[in-house]
């Protein structure tokens, strides 16, 4: 999933949260954290968050409270990116009838991601 748009946070933050660091990246993924599972991609995490959303908003302002905004719009796009291309690849496992463990969903064809926009 590494080739997935996006996958430059989403990995980060799933290392982080293995580790029970709540990061800038942790958070991020803790926003989709239900989508994220539900595409069958492994959070390693028991860490929770009551408002993700908002505690990474109040993260992004304690650093730039000029650029906040952009920045939590910007981190939540790769994140939906992220979210769609994993959405499409566990589709295309369940199709294929290769619906294996959550680390079996890869890109198709070695390509970044065929998912498209919705």
């Amino acid at each position: 999933m590494s080739a997935f748009p996006g996958a430059e946070i989403v990995d980060v933050g799933r290392a982080d949260l293995a580790v029970g660091s709540l990061t800038l990246e942790a958070l991020v993924v803790l926003v989709a954290l239900g989508r994220l599972e539900s595409a069958r991609v492994a959070i390693p995490t028991t860490v929770r968050v009551d408002d993700p959303e908002g505690a990474l908003y109040r993260r992004l302002n304690e650093t730039d409270l000029a650029t906040a905004h952009g920045r939590y719009l910007s981190l939540l796009r790769q994140l939906d990116s992220y979210a769609r291309c994993a959405e499409a690849a566990a589709s295309r496992a369940t199709r294929l009838g290769s619906a294996g463990s959550p680390g079996a969903i890869s890109p198709p064809s070695g390509r970044a991601c065929e998912c498209g926009p919705r």
